[in-house]
């Protein structure tokens, strides 16, 4: 019965099932944030990471920016959290070259991606799977624990990254990020 009903799963959810079964906790984004941390508890750190020139305002202010992120190429990071009950649950980054325009198709997100994937890899010390939305387009995902991080093209500028605490999003699905959606 069991392995009748495990078959009805997909691989992502069976991926999901496994992970979140470990018990592990995976909660440390990216420069002291992390899953759990308070609205007013990140606006003060961030506060004070600006203070230290760590991080800066993003675009027209609705993301901060890290100043400095260890890539050799000009590689603007934004990121923000949403919050649910006051705490973070899902961490979203924002990566562009900051070199792009519509002609220089060397600075496009395509060629972007695999250096994403890398300093995610690296950042989180993790592996990516490509995986398919059910329209066929391409995006990376790791699961490990209750962490899941996913990266996709959002255009030919920008790469978006979710990283969601699935005890949180996996019970609630208003919770989960729009896209992209894995049906498989």
């Amino acid at each position: 019965m069991v392995g009748l009903v495990s078959s009805c799963k997909s691989e992502y959810e069976q991926w999901v099932s496994k992970e979140l079964s470990t018990g592990v906790r995976n909660d440390n984004l990216i420069l002291g944030i992390y899953f759990g941390m308070t609205k007013n508890d990140f606006f003060q750190h961030c506060l004070e990471l600006n203070r230290q020139s760590t991080i800066t305002n993003g675009p027209e202010n609705s993301t901060a920016e890290i100043t400095k992120n260890g890539f050799n190429e000009d590689i603007a990071i934004n990121f923000y959290p949403d919050f649910e009950q006051d705490k973070i649950h899902i961490f979203r980054m924002y990566f562009n070259y900051r070199q792009w325009s519509p002609w220089n198709k060397e600075f496009h997100s395509d060629k972007l991606m695999p250096v994403v994937v890398a300093y995610l890899s690296k950042t989180f010390n993790t592996t990516f799977k490509e995986m398919k939305t059910p329209n066929g387009k391409p995006f990376w995902l790791s699961i490990q624990g209750n962490r899941q991080i996913r990266a996709f093209i959002k255009d030919d500028k920008t790469i978006n990254t979710d990283i969601s605490d699935l005890t949180v999003t996996a019970k609630n699905p208003k919770l989960q990020p729009e896209h992209p959606r894995v049906t498989q």
